[in-house]
């Protein structure tokens, strides 16, 4: 129970009242439920893995998780929607605990994945081991699967391994026979087949990896990953190889000290390395490289292209043709303002540019981490996705001449991804928004589109938004091992194209996942998320709302959340909760997404707040034209004059939202938006959190700024530096970064702390020692305290003393205290 808590407003640098009253520590409890890593104890069945399998019939199975904790794995036949038990469980169950000397119910097996790989057996692991059991007898057994090196790629004939020692590429035979070098000049920081540094950096943040994987710019054995394997790309017939070599040898350190050694050891550990920022002079590039086996010959293939991010073959901007006669190549410029496809002659080592395409800003073909949408058909000619007239479209070339034949898609709407090519019939088959009229812009629906045509017909009639798992989209992170065999198991079309599984969802939908026919045409519903649990705990559904943008007239949408206990005859304090960054959009179309906010919307929802998410001008999502209103305006912080006006519209339909007690809080570049929004709207926000906040531009990775915010140019990166606009804030403010963030360095929030001192400001900071990016996310003392700063300052209320939120209640616990 929330006792008395005073509902004035107060000015921002008023004291607050020394007798504050209590916040029961129930509030938290309920508020605990809602934290993303709760959402599989109250949703079941939300998001699974379906795995197409071999055989003269298209079937698929999954893994159905029941209400009491049990599961069991279902067969679909994709021509009648027909369910039947994949597998005897009990026969399974009795061989492994024959095998394990222990009981092993049938609906409790100990694994939720596993392989055909032959009639009637099904391989897994199981207490850390790899299993072969028999689905037809009580027989299991322990499988030695084929020993492969970590730090090796294999060719595809299985012959030959390359890998990478001292920065040079070395063969070997798979017998381990015959060994040699195919190249020996490799020198500190210009070496063969490697990752970007500060790349690397960057993905080992989250659980502080970079500062235990690397002293002194050397790779320490051992956690937090395995050793990394060579970048490089196999000819489909195994006698070439195409990789690069990075020249990092200019470009600029940087250090990052553990000032807390996790080995028990007392001195501090520095770690250091290469470390691109926008505008140096100096950045990473990778220069293309091929080589013959046979001759164990190599040779350059093209000038080195800047690889501010990931290099061209991790970027999915290389691939071979299937004749293994010439790699594709997209080549881009740095800041982003041009792309090219190129094609490299294997055997003549030379290379020409096919096509190339240049804009006024950023130039893209696909959103940040996903494959290229370009693709070779089998004639040679080329698809190729562009927005140079203000819409994501999709092009057809002569992949001879590089001459643009026809554009395939036409009229005011994106193509969002690529999720099937179907040469045989004539079909691509895409997930595109803005073309249906009256819908939500952000909602995706799958089309299919005559390739000799351009005929477009929607295959998903639901209002909703809509997502095929695709190559496309599954991007530079797609898995390509594990329990499920080849990825494309799990893709949403069918090996053979005739059929695909949707998963449709709105911020008032739990997800729905239904199969259907290539041409649209429905065949059963698979699965719905069962959301019992997650209602019983009074949860109230997030609203979608559009309002205009503060030029009054673009429409933007978003998300607003309420606490479970809402009374609309009440005044609660608004919580703007922004991310800005133009590669993303904040506001999901999506229940589960909106719900189990990674950012945690619905929990600060919970402690008596209303939370808005939208997204303003600039965000990710909608057209060119939407998209590059953020181009050169990182400074606008993601139009945080769009978040004021949708505020105060939300403000006058909405009487219980109390427009004088406005918070905002966020991390990344939510956090840098968090601290730029209380210098430049002092008055308006009076309280906000930032944690992990680029809050210099100039001092962040090189491909964020320069993509998105271009050279500098006048004051485009000084407008943005948050430290020079310390002076400005008025309200109450809590800094927080994790000391060992390689993402986002935390000098970043130690220079606003500088500048903060100088302009002698008040405000609060937690330095979280050996956290990553994002200590709002990765850790819960500073999550709790978070809650405890907005609970004061804006809810006029004191929090439960020192709540332990890592302890928190169990599920149970929790959904009985928030029918309180």
């Amino acid at each position: 129970m929330l006792f008395g808590v005073c509902l004035c407003a107060m000015r921002p640098g008023q004291a607050l009242p020394a007798d504050l009253p209590v916040l029961d520590a129930k509030v938290y409890d309920r508020a605990a439920q809602y934290l993303a890593d709760n959402q599989d104890k109250l949703v079941l069945n939300a998001q699974f893995t379906p795995h197409w399998r071999s055989g003269p019939k298209e079937r698929f199975t999954y893994r159905h998780e029941r209400s009491d904790g049990r599961a069991e794995f279902v067969e679909v036949w994709a021509a009648t929607g027909k369910r039947s038990a994949a597998f005897d469980q009990a026969t399974v169950a009795a061989g492994l605990s024959k095998a394990l000397d222990s009981v092993v119910e049938p609906e409790r097996l100990p694994f939720k994945d596993y392989e055909e790989i032959a009639s009637g057996k099904i391989r897994f692991i199981a207490n850390g081991k790899n299993w072969i059991c028999s689905t037809r007898s009580a027989d299991c057994a322990e499988s030695s699967r084929p020993a492969t090196d970590p730090a090796a790629v294999a060719s595809p004939d299985g012959i030959w391994l390359a890998f990478v020692d001292s920065g040079n590429l070395w063969i070997r035979s798979a017998d381990g026979k015959t060994r040699f070098p195919l190249t020996t000049d490799a020198a500190s920081h210009y070496g063969y087949a490697a990752s970007v540094e500060s790349t690397a950096g960057v993905l080992f943040s989250g659980a502080a990896g970079r500062a235990l994987a690397v002293k002194d710019g050397r790779a320490l054995p051992g956690p937090p990953g395995p050793p990394q394997k060579p970048i490089v790309l196999w000819s489909p017939d195994s006698r070439h190889l195409f990789t690069h070599r990075l020249d990092e040898r200019s470009v600029r350190e940087i250090a990052l000290v553990q000032s807390t050694p996790t080995d028990g050891s007392v001195r501090p550990i520095s770690n250091q390395w290469r470390y691109a920022m926008p505008n140096d002079s100096a950045v990473p590039e990778a220069e293309p490289w091929i080589f013959d086996l046979a001759n164990r010959t190599g040779r350059a293939v093209g000038p080195a292209m800047p690889a501010l991010f990931f290099t061209p073959i991790e970027g999915g901007d290389a691939w071979w043709s299937p004749d293994s006669e010439r790699v594709y190549l997209i080549a881009r410029s740095r800041y982003a303002k041009s792309m090219s496809l190129n094609l490299i002659d294997a055997a003549g080592g030379t290379s020409r540019q096919l096509l190339s395409e240049t804009g006024n800003t950023f130039v893209e073909s696909a959103s940040l981490a996903e494959c290229p949408m370009v693709y070779v058909l089998a004639n040679h000619d080329v698809l190729w996705f562009s927005e140079r007239d203000g819409y994501g479209r999709l092009y057809l070339y002569d992949g001879s001449t590089g001459r643009l034949k026809r554009r395939l898609t036409a009229g005011p709407w994106t193509v969002r991804n690529v999720l099937h090519l179907d040469e045989a019939h004539g079909f691509l088959y895409v997930a595109g928004n803005e073309r249906e009229p009256g819908a939500d812009p952000y909602y995706r629906m799958v089309y299919r589109i005559g390739l000799n045509d351009g005929r477009v017909r929607r295959l998903t009639p639901e209002s909703a938004d809509h997502a095929v798992a695709s190559a496309q989209e599954a991007g530079v992170f797609a898995s390509k091992s594990g329990a499920a065999g080849n990825p494309e198991d799990s893709y949403g079309f069918s090996p053979s194209g005739s059929f695909f599984l949707d998963t449709y969802t709105r911020t008032d939908l739990p997800p729905v996942t239904v199969l259907r026919r290539s041409d649209g045409t429905f065949v059963a519903e698979v699965e719905r998320a069962d959301v019992a649990r997650l209602l019983a705990t009074g949860l109230r559904a997030p609203e979608r709302f559009s309002a205009p943008a503060a030029d009054g007239k673009t429409m933007l949408f978003g998300n607003l959340l309420r606490p479970s206990n809402f009374d609309p005859n009440k005044r609660y304090p608004v919580l703007d909760s922004p991310y800005p960054g133009p590669q993303s959009h904040r506001a999901q179309p999506n229940f589960l997404a909106t719900v189990f906010d990674r950012f945690g919307a619905q929990a600060y929802a919970e402690l008596g707040f209303i939370v808005v998410v939208v997204d303003g001008r600039g965000s990710h999502g909608r057209s060119k034209r939407f998209h590059d209103e953020s181009y050169g305006g990182l400074a606008q912080a993601g139009h945080l004059d769009d978040h004021v006006a949708v505020l105060r519209e939300l403000g006058r339909r909405y009487s219980f939202m109390d427009l004088d007690r406005v918070g905002i809080y966020g991390t990344s570049g939510g956090g840098y938006a968090t601290v730029h929004a209380m210098a430049t709207f002092p008055d308006f926000f009076k309280v906000g959190v930032a944690d992990a906040g680029n809050h210099e531009q100039r001092g962040y990775i090189a491909v964020w700024g320069e993509t998105y915010n271009g050279p500098e140019s006048g004051r485009n990166y000084s407008d943005a530096a948050n430290p020079t606009l310390a002076g400005q804030i008025k309200g109450r403010l809590f800094l927080l970064h994790g000391d060992m963030d390689s993402n986002v360095l935390p000098n970043q929030t130690l220079q606003l702390v500088d500048g903060l001192i100088r302009a002698n400001k008040d405000f609060e900071l937690l330095i979280v020692p050996n956290a990553g990016h994002g200590a709002l996310i990765l850790n819960r003392y500073a999550l709790r305290r978070s809650w405890d700063f907005l609970v004061r300052n804006l809810l006029h209320a004191e929090p439960p003393p020192e709540y332990d939120l890592a302890a928190g209640p169990s599920t149970a616990e929790s959904t009985s205290a928030a029918s309180h």
